[in-house]
C-alpha cells in the first residue's frame, strides 16, 4: 500500500468544474506579440513563433455537450470532399468548409495561447455555455506537419480545489529514435518509467522518478501547451531541442482531464 497512499497525496495546480474565466478569449492583437517574444525560448515549440507563416491544413473538433446537441467539426484544406460539421444536422460542402475556416480565423491558432483561451474561443464562436460542456477535444495539423491536440474532459466535482491525480502519463520521443515514458495508475497501484536507454524502472525506483515530475510541475487550463511542456522539460533536465513529440495526460480524482500534444514532422 506504499505506493497507493504515497502517490495520491501528491496533486497538481488545475482549475475544477468550469472553463476558466468566460472573459478570457483570444485577442488576434495580442498573437503577434505573443509569437515574436517567444523567440529564443528552450526547445522546438509549435513554429507559429517562427517567421514562415504556418496556416491549419487538418482540423478536428468534438464538443459532448450535456444535453446530447454534440458537435463535430471535420476540416481538411486538400481534401475538401471529407469535409463535414455533424451537430443537429450535417452540413457539408461549401457551408462546412466556409463554417470551418471562419472558427479557425476566430481561433488565430497559437502554442503560446492558455488553453482556457482556446476552448473559451471556440465556445464563444459557437454561442455556447461553457456550463453545459462535458468534454471538449480539438485537433490542428499544420502546413509543414506538426500536430498539436488538447483534449479537456472537465471535472464532475467543482468544489474539490486541488485534487488528487488519479493518473498521468507521459510520453516523449527524441529526434535520434529515443524515447522516454511515464505511467502512473493511483487506482491500480502501478508505476512504471521506461528512460532513454531502453531500461525500465518499476517499484521504489520508478515512484522516486515520477515524484520528481508530481512535486514539481504544474498543468492548469490557464497555461499553455507550451508553457506547460517547457516546465516539464525543465523538471526532468531535457534539452527541448531534441524533442520531436511531447504527450501528456493527466486525470484527477474530480474525473477531470487534460491532454495534451505537440508533434514535429521530423
Amino acid at each position: 500500500m506504499k505506493l497507493l497512499v504515497v502517490v495520491l497525496t501528491l496533486t497538481l495546480l488545475v482549475g475544477c468544474n468550469n472553463l476558466g474565466d468566460t472573459d478570457e478569449l483570444i485577442d488576434h492583437e495580442d498573437s503577434a506579440l505573443e509569437h515574436s517574444t517567444e523567440e529564443g525560448q528552450q526547445g522546438k515549440e509549435v513554429t507559429a513563433t517562427q517567421e514562415e507563416e504556418l496556416t491549419v491544413d487538418e482540423f478536428e473538433l468534438t464538443i459532448n455537450v450535456s444535453d446530447g446537441d454534440n458537435k463535430h467539426y471535420q476540416y481538411d484544406r486538400h481534401n475538401q470532399g471529407t469535409n463535414q460539421i455533424v451537430g443537429s444536422e450535417t452540413i457539408t460542402g461549401d457551408s462546412a468548409i466556409q463554417e470551418s475556416e471562419e472558427l479557425l480565423a476566430a481561433l488565430s491558432i497559437s502554442p503560446e495561447h492558455s488553453l482556457n483561451k482556446i476552448q473559451n474561443t471556440i465556445l464563444s464562436h459557437l454561442d455556447l455555455d461553457g456550463s453545459d460542456i462535458e468534454d471538449l477535444a480539438v485537433e490542428f495539423v499544420f502546413n509543414n506537419g506538426e500536430e498539436l491536440e488538447f483534449d479537456h474532459v472537465l471535472s464532475d466535482d467543482d468544489h474539490v480545489e486541488y485534487p488528487n491525480i488519479f493518473m498521468f502519463e507521459l510520453d516523449i520521443a527524441f529526434d535520434n529514435g529515443e524515447e522516454l515514458d511515464y505511467y502512473f495508475d493511483g487506482l491500480a497501484n502501478q508505476v512504471e518509467v521506461e528512460q532513454r536507454d531502453g531500461s525500465e524502472l518499476n517499484g521504489d525506483d520508478a515512484l522516486a522518478a515520477t515524484e520528481i515530475l508530481l512535486n514539481q510541475m504544474n498543468v492548469a487550463t490557464d497555461q499553455s501547451i507550451n508553457a506547460i511542456k517547457r516546465d516539464i522539460l525543465d523538471i526532468i533536465d531535457i534539452d527541448g531541442d531534441e524533442v520531436v513529440k511531447f504527450e501528456l495526460e493527466v486525470e484527477f480524482e474530480t474525473k477531470q482531464a487534460i491532454k495534451i500534444k505537440h508533434e514535429l514532422n521530423e
